[in-house]
């Protein structure tokens, strides 16, 4: 079998071309700015051009300014400080060992440019894992300010190679100002989908503290020892790649959507179907809750417009009302059970809940002395988890349902997945034997139940009183922790026992809805650019007036893509 190509050599490939040599750090920073011009089209500069008013891209803008163009509250200054000083530091790119001296039109376009996806390839030829490293430096602490490296000449390529010679490995971003950043992506992932919706302002950042809380798991995911943020505790490079491409992939699509925002003027924006006009939300399924699900798991999330099948408060905790509410679907769902843990077994079953007792004669528990576990779960005794599953529902007493993609999600204490390995890893046992993700079926006699629970498995009783999260490894239908593969921990044994406080299921669409809402989205930005172009052309003749209006063309030569 051919060898899968390193992180590293695979970014030596993309900046293989070498670039010019420039005898001043200005020189340079007038390079990549005229560069960025080159990759925007004359339309988005010209919207863009818009929302700065009378000033010119090059000119100063205050701090207020930059909070209109990105939307912050005035009553969050933590972000606004955090994100001030993050474009200070794109926005000086490639120098991004030293921030800016003011932030200015050209710097934000940059940013703009370095911060999605695709036009950063183009800019740069840089993949995914480079942006990562962009947005890490971004929030990392730095003092510099306009400090000038000293240089008779500057290689653009080795600037561009060491990233201004950065040593990441002995970066770190506080606690706070990570959970400040996910609190802001999260809450955009609802607010902002895509990139030409409008944004209802007034009530934007109204549950800040509701999306903080969902933030302090994925926070809580990029160092171990975090249990509660404020306390100091810094993140490396490595932790939060790590759990961003392991347990949260699309975390940064909505700084994408936000930035680029900024490249439609107000009238070109188009209305977006809220949450809140076709979700109601329940105990578990929130509107924070569907901002971390859609960070793990595919678009069918938000757009496929989640139905309520089953909440257990509602319609009562049992086999057959979930049964009845559930198996007439016949697309993808999602499973959600939250609960307490239960932290001391003799005492809980002895003088709180003696059900309990039997509960544990039927299954066969983890020893205390057998397993690891970390801070979160040691501290924190409010568990959550989601079950993908992506095969309608059945009654399973002898087999499994379940493809490929079923997978479980831990959302709480801390955000974690576990893959499904092979198809059948569910089973719905209407004979006394529960609901299982990752076992084998339970053995059920007359008047008892042996569980089988599997090496990484979710296990509710059929009272669906209580319930078991098992890790060990390897070995069953279920893999291990994405997050513990990192530090080779994924055969780590712990065990998550709980009393179950709410259990609900919702439909996902199926992949037919799922494609026709994205033509539809597709076909909507279409328009909005048709239109852009349309506005643009009333104005005169194209580029002709760009220049004249000193938009574009008079700030020296645009440069290609390398």
């Amino acid at each position: 079998m051919g060898q899968t190509p390193s992180v590293e050599s695979q970014e030596s490939k993309e900046t293989k071309n070498e670039m010019p040599e420039l005898k001043s750090r200005e020189d340079i920073l007038d390079f990549f700015n005229n560069r960025s011009l080159s990759i925007l089209l004359p339309m988005e500069i010209e919207c863009f051009k818009s929302r700065l008013g009378d000033k010119d891209l090059s000119d100063p803008l205050t701090k207020d300014e930059f909070n209109t163009l990105l939307r912050i509250a005035d009553s969050n200054s933590q972000l606004q400080i955090l994100l001030w000083n993050f474009f200070l530091k794109i926005s000086a790119f490639p120098f991004l060992s030293n921030r800016s001296e003011s932030m200015t039109g050209f710097g934000i376009l940059k940013g703009i440019i370095l911060l999605t996806r695709e036009r950063i390839k183009k800019y740069l030829g840089w993949s995914n894992a480079k942006l990562i490293k962009l947005i890490f430096i971004g929030l990392t602490s730095q003092e510099k300010v306009g400090v000038k490296t000293e240089a008779s000449v500057f290689k653009i390529q080795h600037v561009l190679d060491t990233l201004d010679g950065i040593d990441l490995a002995s970066s770190t971003v506080k606690d706070t100002d990570m959970l400040s950043f996910i609190t802001w992506l999260l809450l955009l992932s609802v607010h902002c989908p895509t990139s030409n919706c409008k944004l209802n302002e007034k009530s934007l950042y109204d549950k800040w503290k509701d999306y903080e809380i969902v933030a302090s798991s994925m926070v809580r995911s990029m160092n171990k020892k975090i249990t509660t943020t404020g306390k100091g505790i810094g993140i490396s490079y490595s932790d939060f790649s790590h759990t961003i491409v392991a347990v949260s992939k699309n975390v940064m699509s909505p700084l994408e959507n936000i930035v680029e925002h900024m490249l439609y003027k107000q009238d070109d924006l188009l209305e977006f179907p809220c949450l809140d006009t076709f979700l109601k939300e329940t105990k578990l399924m929130t509107y924070p809750l569907v901002a971390q699900l859609c960070t793990v798991l595919p678009n069918e999330i938000v757009m496929s417009q989640l139905q309520k099948l089953y909440v257990g408060r509602e319609s009562g905790y049992s086999m057959r009302s979930l049964q009845s509410k559930v198996f007439n679907w016949k697309a993808a769902t999602i499973l959600l059970v939250s609960g307490t843990r239960i932290v001391d077994d003799i005492e809980y079953s002895e003088n709180k809940n003696p059900r309990y007792k039997r509960f544990l004669e039927e299954y066969p528990k983890l020893k205390d002395e057998d397993q690891e576990m970390d801070d979160c779960h040691n501290l924190k005794k409010k568990v959550t988890f989601a079950v993908y599953i992506d095969e309608p529902w059945r009654v399973t007493n002898k087999n499994y349902f379940g493809e490929k993609r079923t997978s479980i999600i831990e959302l709480s204490p801390r955000q974690d997945k576990f893959n499904s390995l092979k198809v059948g890893s569910v089973y719905f046992n209407t004979i006394g034997g529960g609901i299982g993700i990752g076992n084998n079926q339970p053995v059920t006699k007359l008047n008892s139940v042996r569980y089988a629970p599997g090496n990484v498995s979710l296990t509710l009783d059929n009272t669906l009183e209580f319930g078991v999260f098992r890790h060990t490894g390897y070995g069953g239908t279920i893999g291990p922790s994405e997050l513990l593969k990192k530090n080779n921990e994924e055969n780590k044994a712990f065990e998550i026992r709980f009393l179950i406080r709410d259990v609900e299921v919702w439909g996902c669409g199926g992949e037919k809805e799922l494609e026709e809402q994205l033509r539809e989205w597709k076909w909507e930005e279409a328009e909005a650019k048709r239109r852009q172009e349309i506005n643009l052309k009333t104005m005169g003749e194209d580029r002709a007036l760009l220049e004249m209006a000193g938009i574009i063309g008079q700030h020296g030569q645009s440069g290609g893509s390398i």
